[in-house]
């Protein structure tokens, strides 16, 4: 998920168009503009743009509706 922004602990991120509240509590030093790994609704990790292009474009590829599974 691509951060749009932070309000302290809690941050605003979207994936393919849709949105969600996360925590981030364990990457405190995430940034807006920063993607995100995120599980059960808390950041875990930092990724990179292009690792955020790939597993969008799997996302895009499956034709999932990904907003079953986020």
């Amino acid at each position: 998920m691509k951060i749009l922004e932070i309000n302290g602990k809690k941050a605003i991120a979207e994936f393919l168009n849709v949105q969600r509240e996360i925590r981030l509590d364990a990457v405190p030093h995430a940034k807006v503009g920063d993607h995100v790994m995120v599980h059960a609704g808390l950041a875990i990790s930092l990724i990179s743009s292009e690792e955020a292009l790939d597993i969008q474009n799997m996302w895009k590829e499956l034709g999932e509706d990904v907003e079953l599974f986020i």
